[in-house]
């Protein structure tokens, strides 16, 4: 099935080096060994941003990134249950920021890279 693209669209695809995937975390599951990683036990995550690979992106990893991304995917832009799982090295040529409201989980199995980051505290 062909997504329409947006503007945003555009954006990511010439900013990240791997090329993201929408699926479910059972997806994710059969996938990867995700076993080690408790958190999902805790948290309500259904949906991933799935980069295979190592991975590269110029600019910053944030609220907007994400949005962006699921609308290039064709998919609602709620973060609430979404997890960013990078399967291989993450490079940001930016910072890693997460936003006030939501940010999607982030997992990356490998190193990560990046400019700088940002964390929130409670």
């Amino acid at each position: 099935m062909t997504v329409p693209r947006s503007t945003l669209a555009g954006v990511i695809d010439s900013n990240v080096s791997a090329t993201p995937i929408f699926i479910t975390l059972a997806a994710a599951k059969q996938q990867l060994d995700l076993s080690r990683y408790e958190l999902f036990d805790e948290l309500d995550v259904q949906n991933v941003i799935l980069l295979d690979g190592d991975t590269y992106i110029k600019g910053d990893l944030n609220q907007q990134w994400a949005e962006a991304t699921l609308e290039a995917l064709g998919e609602d832009t709620n973060m609430e249950d979404t997890l960013i799982l990078v399967n291989g090295n993450l490079t940001v040529a930016g910072t890693i920021k997460p936003s006030h409201d939501y940010f999607p989980h982030l997992l990356v199995i490998g190193n990560v890279q990046c400019d700088a980051l940002q964390i929130k505290y409670n």
